[in-house]
């Protein structure tokens, strides 16, 4: 029995730190979306410039 729950209270403040890291990485995710969307937004707008000229 002991050794059963050693590997479990061990495991607990991995359970408990892995949202933290869940968090940060949907945020990571987030600004990676949020900077890939702005680069295609700016060459669009570059493309539509060079249109115009």
């Amino acid at each position: 029995m002991r050794e059963r729950q050693a590997p479990q209270r061990s495991a607990e403040p991995n359970d408990r730190l892995s949202p933290q890291l869940h968090v940060r990485a949907s945020a990571a995710s987030v600004r990676l979306s949020a900077t890939s969307a702005s680069a295609s937004r700016s060459k669009s707008m570059a493309g539509n410039a060079s249109r115009q000229r």
